[in-house]
C-alpha cells in the first residue's frame, strides 16, 4: 500500500508517516527528495523559505509535475510500499491518486502547530505560495485525521483507519 500525506506545517505529517512506516514497513520518501539532495550538495542549513522558492523555480522551468513524476517513477521501479508526507499541490494529489496512493490529510489547530514549530526551531510561515493549495486538498483526501492530541492518540487513529 502506498500512502500520500498532506497537511499544513507542523500538523504531524512526518510523525504520521513514521508511524505508518514502522507498522507496515513502507519506505519513507518525499515528493521533493531532489530539493533535499540539492540542499545537502550546497552544504547549507535547511531553510524552509529557500526550499520552497527552489521548488517553485524548478517547477516553473521543468513543469509543475516534475517532482511528482520523479516520485512515481521511483515507486514503480522499486515495487516497495511507500509513504510520502509532503503532498502539497493539486497536481501531486491527482498524480499520486491516479497511481493508486491512499491519501490522508492531517489537520491540527493553528496554535498547536505554531507551538510545535517553535519547539522545533522552525520558522512558522503559512503565507508562501507553496502553502496555498494544501488546504484545498483536505476535502479530496480519502481520510482526514485530527491531530490535536497525543502521539498515542494519533497512532490509534491511523491504526483504526488503515488496520495496521
Amino acid at each position: 500500500m502506498n500512502i500520500a500525506i498532506s497537511g499544513k506545517q507542523c500538523a504531524g505529517k512526518s510523525t504520521l508517516a513514521e508511524i505508518i512506516s514502522k507498522h507496515n514497513g513502507a519506505k519513507l520518501c518525499k515528493v521533493i527528495d531532489k530539493i533535499y539532495q540539492i540542499n545537502r550538495l550546497l552544504d547549507v542549513p535547511r531553510n524552509r523559505g529557500f526550499m520552497q522558492d527552489l521548488g517553485e523555480s524548478i517547477r516553473k522551468y521543468f513543469g509543475e509535475d516534475y517532482f511528482v513524476k520523479d516520485l512515481t517513477a521511483r515507486v514503480k521501479q522499486s515495487g516497495c510500499s511507500f509513504v510520502t508526507d509532503d503532498m502539497r499541490k493539486q497536481i501531486e494529489f491527482d498524480t499520486l491518486k491516479s497511481a493508486g496512493f491512499t491519501t490522508i490529510y492531517v489537520n491540527a489547530d493553528e496554535d498547536i502547530r505554531r507551538k510545535r514549530a517553535e519547539k522545533l526551531g522552525l520558522d512558522f510561515r503559512e503565507d508562501h505560495p507553496a502553502e496555498k493549495e494544501i488546504e484545498q486538498l483536505k476535502n479530496q483526501c480519502d481520510f482526514v485525521i485530527e491531530n490535536n492530541g497525543t502521539l498515542d492518540e494519533l497512532e490509534n487513529k491511523i491504526n483504526n483507519i488503515l488496520k495496521l
